[in-house]
């Protein structure tokens, strides 16, 4: 399971003030959780896999469509 938290930012105009707010979402994708738990450590190096962006892609009549 992975728990995905996500940050939501809004503003409606110039003069109003800012609203943030965070979400959190837990999920069983394992094709991404054995992505992020893979590596190992040595006495000198090191191997860190971590996840620094996600899009949402939809098909659309047999295209993707990027969100």
């Amino acid at each position: 399971m992975i728990r995905f938290i996500v940050r939501r930012k809004r503003k409606d105009d110039p003069f109003s003030a800012g609203y943030e707010s965070l979400e959190t979402f837990i999920a069983d994708v394992p094709i991404l959780q054995e992505a992020l738990l893979r590596g190992g450590t040595s006495q000198d190096g090191y191997d860190l896999t971590e996840l620094v962006g996600v899009e949402v892609v939809t098909s659309v009549g047999g295209t993707s469509e990027v969100r």
